[in-house]
């Protein structure tokens, strides 16, 4: 396809992209339901004389100032950086790292081992993790890993379930029957730690925590 047409085919794009809402062919974010590309035939290019200061505008007679080679060159390639954001979603990917939570202290019968991982304190709060995981326990560790996490902040809680209910027992008043534990090893004070308190730093190197069962 002549560099042209493919140009002309960006910008048309570019500008159907750039209306407000207001018709069926846009969502309420003013983005295109359906993206939609026409190619059209290039506009032959007018014949400006070497020592010309303005050019036409068109074929319509305005002019305007002349513009360097290298603005021009500046300005397509940020209209095609643009293009090319847009086609891909516009957001650039944040760096991510696998986490390794080493479990100790993990019950001697046949259990199964229950990972949580939160990501704020109103979803440790809510309980709503924003991953988990659940794994046989063998040996004396069980190890889980959570693979391309995103640079952030994450709180994780385990749990043994050791007589295969699928859910952390409890005695009469609350107090957990079953061995479980939080990142950091944290411990609250009549209930379970807050999210703060648990909470351990991933950044783009690939880490190793550690939690003892108790």
């Amino acid at each position: 396809m002549p560099a042209a047409a493919v140009y002309n085919a960006a910008v048309h794009w570019l500008g159907r992209n750039s209306h407000a809402g207001g018709s069926s062919d846009y969502n309420e974010d003013g983005y295109p339901a359906k993206v939609r590309m026409r190619i059209e035939p290039a506009k032959p290019a007018p014949i400006i004389p070497p020592d010309s200061t303005s050019r036409c505008v068109d074929g319509k007679g305005f002019t305007e100032p002349s513009i360097s080679r290298e603005k021009k060159r500046g300005r397509l390639a940020a209209r095609w950086g643009l293009a090319l954001a847009l086609i891909s979603g516009g957001i650039a990917p944040a760096f991510a790292a696998d986490l390794q939570l080493n479990i100790d202290n993990v019950p001697t019968v046949p259990s199964r081992m229950y990972v949580a991982l939160y990501d704020s304190a109103e979803s440790m709060k809510a309980n709503k993790p924003l991953a988990t995981r659940i794994v046989d326990v063998t040996g004396n560790q069980t190890v889980v890993v959570f693979p391309a996490l995103a640079t952030g902040t994450y709180a994780f809680v385990a749990f043994a379930d050791e007589n295969s209910n699928g859910e952390l027992d409890t005695n009469f008043i609350g107090i957990p029957t079953e061995r479980y534990g939080f990142s950091n090893n944290a411990m609250g004070l009549m209930g379970p730690p807050g999210f703060d308190a648990a909470s351990v730093r991933v950044e783009h190197e690939p880490k190793t925590i550690s939690i003892k069962l108790r």
